[in-house]
């Protein structure tokens, strides 16, 4: 391989990776708006009340939860 071809596969998965951010943030952005909604405050706000206690710890709040964890961990850069 020489390297115009090495380059090409650079950007190539440059690209790739991009592509992949772009989608998790999609995914991250829906699932930040549709918890929001369903629980009809922010994340901070659902932590802070610790919503997952008057609930019983139930699988679908615990669910949520890790779920809505995700997005947060995105929005201040611990994950991509």
């Amino acid at each position: 391989m020489n390297s115009y071809e090495a380059q090409g596969c650079l950007d190539h998965g440059g690209a790739q990776v991009a592509a992949e951010c772009r989608r998790r943030l999609a995914r991250y952005s829906l699932t930040d708006q549709q918890l929001g909604q369903k629980y009809q405050m922010s994340f901070a706000k659902f932590e802070r009340q610790r919503i997952t206690e008057p609930r019983s710890y139930t699988w679908e709040v615990e669910a949520d939860a890790m779920a809505w964890e995700l997005p947060q961990k995105w929005r201040y850069g611990y994950a991509c």
